[in-house]
């Protein structure tokens, strides 16, 4: 099962998930695939007098764990590193040197950032920063198109994509070709309901992969994301959701908050009432003793996406 994912032809704005959005969010994807542990790892160990670590800012009292040397240069961001060293004849070792010339070269590190994180888009950018002098309000990457979900969907292999321990359960794991396979029933089970291009697509989730699922199904068609805890109040919820007008939410049934469940239907039921372009509801049971269906013990969370179950509102 493959994700068409939609080009948009409109032109004239970045396009995050094929939708018209605000040029700074471009940094999204960027930000994602430069590891942000390798980061951490990195500045704790290799850093110069301008640039503190948390322990030396007072932080932290002391280093709770150091990587070897071999493990830094494994890392991504020493990988990249390497990068800039060899295509701006630079000869740098530690993080802090790297950050002082990332501020002064602006334009050059982050071109060489979206080749090293080898960005895919529909159309290549023509002009990575128009005015370096304005923060906030600078335009990153004028002209380039790409959707969110197909740059995190790029890999669909036997390595781990999620490891999800919810409070009282076993953990789970879900690999690169599973994650996939899930966006993609997802993705067809919202195209069958309508969902396009410009459509919003909200949560009303927990921390599940099943709530990572929905979010990457409704990117990969072009649509807006947004979402909300299930600890959120009902005012809350409306005050975000109300803004949008969104087509579909997705919810779980419940969640759970030390050791106690707690019911989430129950409020949808009072949003939906507030929130009338709301066509569909997608229900995600929490785990498979709770989903009131008959599941194999073999059965892992998201292998079962017809349990999410796409309701007309006047059900719920």
């Amino acid at each position: 099962m493959n994700i068409e994912y939609p080009r948009n032809i409109l032109q004239g704005a970045t396009d995050i998930g094929n939708q018209m959005a605000p040029q700074e969010l471009i940094l999204m994807p960027i930000r994602f695939f430069v590891h942000y542990l390798d980061y951490l790892v990195f500045i704790t160990v290799k850093t110069n007098r301008k640039i503190k670590t948390p322990v030396e800012g007072g932080i932290m009292a002391k280093l709770l764990w150091k990587p070897s040397e071999e493990q830094i240069k494994k890392s991504n961001m020493y990988r990249f590193m390497n990068v800039i060293n060899d295509k701006y004849h630079q000869n740098f070792s530690e993080f802090g040197g790297l950050y002082e010339w990332s501020i002064e070269n602006i334009a050059d590190f982050w071109e060489t950032m979206w080749e090293f994180a080898d960005i895919i888009a529909s159309k290549p950018y023509d002009q990575v920063i128009d005015d370096v002098t304005k923060m906030p309000g600078a335009r990153w990457f004028s002209g380039a198109r790409l959707n969110f979900a197909q740059n995190l969907l790029r890999f669909r292999d036997e390595k781990v994509a999620l490891v999800f321990k919810g409070e009282g359960q076993q953990s789970t794991r879900m690999t690169y070709a599973e994650l996939y396979d899930e966006v993609a029933r997802v993705a067809r089970g919202l195209k069958a309901a309508g969902v396009q291009s410009g459509d919003r697509v909200v949560g009303f989730m927990p921390n599940m992969p099943a709530t990572i699922v929905a979010m990457l199904a409704a990117t990969s068609l072009g649509a807006a994301w947004s979402s909300c805890s299930p600890d959120f109040g009902i005012k809350g919820v409306l005050d975000r959701f109300g803004q949008i007008k969104p087509k579909v939410l997705f919810t779980a049934n419940g969640y759970f908050f030390k050791g106690k469940k707690i019911d989430s239907l129950e409020r949808i039921a009072d949003i939906l009432k507030k929130l009338p372009s709301i066509e569909k509801v997608v229900v995600a049971p929490l785990h498979r003793t709770q989903c009131g269906y008959q599941c194999s013990p073999q059965c892992r969370p998201l292998q079962r996406f017809p349990i999410f179950r796409t309701q007309p509102r006047d059900r719920i």
